[in-house]
């Protein structure tokens, strides 16, 4: 990782002094404009955190704020936003761990495995709400 990294610093820094223009995105293999639910993303993309060489920005905690965010009614509390972002940042890299723990093992999820884990967090959801007759 550090030999790559690197290399692509070399460049930058041969064709800066050669003049040439720098196109990161094409030194890093990145597409040129990455689009994501229709809206551009910002040009300026930080890592927040690196595991194992794999990138969560602040982007990725956004996001998944967001979407928290949705789950609950639409709205986080101000003072709750602070922790909320760091227990998702800790998840996050959790998430990103036990995927590269499980592709190192060779772990096959198939499609039967997947519908399976939905229906058991869709009944759960359902048997959760409060308010609702069960049938």
């Amino acid at each position: 990782m550090a030999g790559a990294l690197a290399i692509a610093l070399a460049t930058t820094a041969i064709a800066q002094e050669a003049g040439a223009p720098v196109n990161s995105a094409a030194t890093l293999n990145l597409p040129e404009n990455p689009q994501l639910f229709g809206t551009t993303m910002p040009s300026v993309v930080k890592a927040t955190a690196i595991v194992n060489g794999q990138v969560i920005t602040q982007t990725d905690i956004d996001q998944r704020l967001a979407l928290f965010a949705m789950a609950n009614g639409g709205k986080v509390p101000a003072e709750e936003v602070g922790p909320l972002r760091q227990q998702i940042l800790s998840n996050l890299v959790d998430e990103v761990l036990q995927i590269q723990d499980a592709k190192k093992s060779e772990v096959e999820v198939k499609p039967a495995d997947i519908e399976r884990a939905l229906q058991r967090v869709a009944h759960e959801r359902w048997q959760a709400r409060p308010g609702v007759r069960r049938l």
